[in-house]
């Protein structure tokens, strides 16, 4: 199991749509994005996938885990 703590920066919803190229639709998925520390002490952004949202509504800007 990983543990990621860190300060939530965003919690959004990203892609859907349809690729011009092939036509491929993109599916929406939602998102958070984690501002931690990397193993040399220096911040670094995750981007993570998750399956719901709501848990994370109306926390940006608060430490998480």
């Amino acid at each position: 199991m990983l543990t990621l703590t860190g300060k939530l920066r965003a919690a959004t919803v990203l892609g859907g749509g349809t690729n011009k190229k092939t036509g491929e639709v993109i599916p929406k998925r939602s998102v958070l994005q984690i501002e931690g520390l990397d193993n040399r002490g220096l911040v670094q952004l995750f981007t993570l996938t998750v399956p719901d949202l709501a848990p994370w509504q109306g926390r940006v800007d608060e430490s998480v885990t």
